[in-house]
């Protein structure tokens, strides 16, 4: 049996299933039976594939693979074919679609394992699911359907929305709040202290962070980020937004609703980023600074000033991406024009070898 990019969970299918659940046409044997969800390089012939154009579908033609969802368009244009096609006019979301619903049919039963430590006064709703070695300080709020997997800990005073999940070794400090249907990935870190010290006669003298961390709604926090605490204040997610994996937000940021963040972005403390914003890869922003609404940082964009709403910026320092082009198309041609320098340079000044310019001889 393939590991490799399929989703085995032993599926009960057909062609005809999905179809009925899209709500769309399907082309060819509806009895064909579908197993799991895979791509097409790693696929065995009872599972579901997509493709986005007509060379796809002959691939997955030529590998045997019994269901592909793809476009009327691909469908047609193709020379080999699956014996079942679904026919969408959105593949990857319908994709997501179904993988939404494979996910939702492997259900995680409810209750307290017994290795959980419980605090007698946390309040636990009655189906939420405690893994192994789970702790649950007091006054923790647990609502409807909250999931927490082995080794997360869960502080004091904090209150986890309907629908949540905390995979395994997560750890959320006290008094963070999280709304419903998020998901924080392992060893993500929610509420330490941030980055503030002044300078005192034994040295950096810690200031104390007493202020929180809010989370909005279908917030998803990859594996191994740190959102900091606020100082006095909260540092805030917005409901829809999405950070990847190993991201730092410093203390008393403030990330409007559904803005993505790629790996490695750091972003200093007290900044204020708009809504629908988009960070690259590895960018980082100064603190203080603002980033207008629908504003897109390009990986390795390193942001020293505010940037206005709806641009895109990149380099280092970070500018306007379309100045950052310009000038790369400039820097191209300086070899060239050095070399047109220096040979005025000889006709103009013949008995000049250029040494008290600092030039080589």
């Amino acid at each position: 049996m393939n590991e490799i990019g399929a989703n085995r969970r032993n599926l009960d299918w057909t062609a005809q299933d999905v179809a009925q659940w899209l709500g769309v046409p399907l082309d060819g044997l509806g009895s064909m039976a579908i197993s799991g969800m895979a791509d097409i390089p790693v696929a065995e012939p009872t599972d579901l594939v997509f493709a986005d154009d007509a060379a796809h579908c002959e691939l997955a033609a030529e590998r045997g693979c019994g269901a592909i969802l793809t476009t009327p368009q691909s469908w047609a244009a193709a020379q080999k074919r699956p014996p079942a096609g679904i026919l969408v006019s959105n593949v990857r979301a319908s994709w997501v679609d179904l993988l939404e619903r494979l996910e939702a049919d492997a259900p995680f039963p409810a209750g307290i394992h017994p290795a959980a430590v419980i605090d007698p006064e946390a309040q636990l709703a009655d189906d939420v699911s405690i893994g192994a070695f789970v702790t649950v300080a007091a006054g923790a709020v647990l609502h409807d359907g909250v999931r927490v997997d082995d080794g997360a800990r869960v502080g004091a005073g904090c209150t986890i929305g309907a629908g949540t999940r905390i995979f395994a070794n997560a750890v959320l400090y006290p008094n963070v709040r999280v709304g419903r249907r998020c998901r924080l990935h392992a060893c993500c870190v929610i509420g330490a202290d941030g980055f503030g010290y002044i300078a005192g006669p034994r040295g950096a003298r810690k200031i104390p962070h007493v202020g929180g961390v809010v989370i909005g709604d279908d917030v998803e926090i990859g594996a191994a980020a740190c959102i900091d605490r606020g100082r006095t204040g909260n540092t805030t997610i917005g409901s829809g937004c999405k950070l990847d994996n190993l991201v730092h937000v410093a203390h008393n940021v403030q990330i409007g609703d559904g803005t993505l963040i790629a790996a490695l972005v750091g972003i200093a403390g007290s900044v204020r980023v708009g809504r629908g914003v988009v960070f690259g890869g590895q960018s980082g922003v100064a603190d203080q600074l603002e980033i207008g609404d629908g504003a897109r940082i390009a990986g390795r964009g390193a942001v020293v000033t505010n940037v206005p709403g709806g641009e895109t910026w990149s380099g280092y320092p970070a500018g306007r991406h379309s100045n950052r082009i310009r000038e790369a198309v400039a820097l191209t041609y300086l070899p060239d024009l050095l070399k047109r320098v220096r040979r005025l340079e000889r006709i103009l000044f013949p008995g000049d070898d250029g040494t008290h310019r600092g030039d080589a001889p």
